[in-house]
């Protein structure tokens, strides 16, 4: 029997990080691409137990959970320039759908915004009343619509102002 102390056993994974990105890049845009797919073909098991998670947790808004994981997917790829890309938009689309989800169930019942909404509007309902939670989810959309397009609200005034018809009220 050898004296001292036992040698553990090590395992070493060296993964440039270049790789590792590439990796969880291709993870997020198959993912995209799966939950996409449930939608189209419901018919096949894998596909129906996807879209009934993706249901389930967000209801109605469900449709927008590829775009945003094939955003992520864009996130960790270097060499792709695209707006895609900027954490301003995968913010803004993320408080977009949270806002949304949290808005349909508080407005409609569970089943349009899933669990997730239900949480939501479960918790700022608790807080502020069901009207005062409809409101700050009427805002959060609004503000992630701006921080998506990246506009003020100076600029879509200007816009309206511009193009809204002359109305002579007085003939």
């Amino acid at each position: 029997m050898p004296r001292g102390r036992k040698r553990k056993f090590k395992l070493h994974f060296n993964l440039r990080t270049d790789v590792a990105r590439s990796v969880v890049a291709l993870v997020f845009v198959l993912l995209a691409i799966i939950s996409l797919i449930s939608f189209f073909f419901p018919n096949y098991p894998f596909n129906a137990q996807v879209l009934k998670v993706l249901n389930t947790y967000f209801g109605s808004i469900a449709i927008l959970l590829p775009v945003i994981l094939g955003m992520l997917g864009f996130v960790f790829v270097d060499k792709l320039e695209s707006k895609f890309k900027e954490l301003r938009i995968l913010g803004g689309m993320m408080l977009f759908i949270l806002s949304l989800a949290g808005f349909l169930s508080s407005i409609a019942g569970s089943k349009m915004g899933g669990r997730v909404g239900a949480k939501i509007s479960t918790l700022l309902s608790d807080s502020v009343s069901i009207y005062g939670a409809v409101a700050v989810l009427v805002i959060l959309t609004i503000i992630s619509v701006f921080v998506i397009f990246n506009i003020s609200l100076d600029q879509i005034i200007k816009f309206i102002a511009k193009y809204k018809p002359n109305i002579d009220l007085k003939n």
